[in-house]
């Protein structure tokens, strides 16, 4: 027996076992659901840069579900303080703004409002889901009493998924486990068994070092809801009360067209 080269044999095995061990060490997935949510606020940033972002303005642009025959997109524009924030869409012409259509939740009521028709009330459930949606939902998954699982038989590739029950809501977090960043949250209710709401995350980048996704796809009842972009992220930004109202800048641009001309 040549105990050389077994002996060489047998450190070449240790070796390449070991390097096996810490490969898989590495790599391997969170061991529980507190564990998961951890590796998701390190990777956002942790709690220092996860508030930061609680209050921002983002500037894009949402796609126009109701046009069929072509893609378009409307000017966006996103204003968040905390649970306060308002969307504002315009709505363009031959190039020119003709109407804008916001959503505003000022603290105590939520609303929509247009330029051509006025209020409207918004379904209250839109406003409560605000604390489980991004950014929100990163300050909430901090809380040191939570008590949630890790979903089983519902495997998707490079998605680890958490549930949590929240009253009568249903709170189930996906996590892309390469990044350990925000991929999907989704929304059921205990005494609705029709109702569902999710809302994604994609194209993440960095702002002011801070993980930022740049569209949000939203869908309710399995159905597209909506879908927009915000390359455009201000952190930081002095918003006053007064803008989670209508004010004279969100109408300021708006053309008055020709009224006798006939409406396309």
């Amino acid at each position: 027996m040549n105990t050389g080269t077994d002996s060489r044999v047998a450190v070449l095995i240790m070796g390449c076992t070991l390097c096996a061990a810490i490969v898989i060490g590495c790599a391997g997935g969170a061991g529980d659901a507190s564990d998961v949510m951890k590796r998701m606020v390190r990777a956002h940033g942790g709690p220092d840069k996860i508030e930061m972002i609680q209050s921002y303005v983002g500037r894009g642009f949402m796609k126009n579900l109701a046009s069929t025959a072509v893609a378009q997109s409307d000017p966006f524009d996103i204003y968040r303080r905390g649970r306060l924030f308002k969307n504002r869409i315009v709505k363009l012409r031959d190039g020119k703004a003709v109407d804008t259509g916001l959503t505003i939740f000022d603290g105590r009521e939520g609303y929509q409002w247009r330029y051509g028709t006025g209020r409207s009330p918004v379904a209250a459930w839109q406003f409560e889901l605000m604390a489980y949606l991004f950014p929100q939902i990163l300050a909430w998954a901090q809380q040191p009493d939570l008590a949630g699982e890790i979903v089983t038989g519902e495997h998707e590739y490079y998605i680890e998924r958490v549930r949590y029950r929240s009253g009568d809501n249903i709170i189930t977090i996906g996590v892309d486990d390469r990044t350990w960043l925000l991929k999907e949250i989704q929304i059921a209710s205990v005494s609705d068994s029709s109702f569902s709401f999710s809302e994604s995350y994609d194209n993440y980048r960095e702002v002011e070092g801070v993980p930022f996704p740049g569209r949000f796809t939203g869908k309710y009842r399995n159905n597209l809801y909506y879908e927009y972009f915000i390359p455009v992220i201000k952190l930081e930004v002095e918003l006053p009360d007064s803008m989670f109202t209508v004010t004279v800048d969100d109408t300021i641009d708006i053309f008055q067209p020709d009224t006798t001309e006939e409406s396309p």
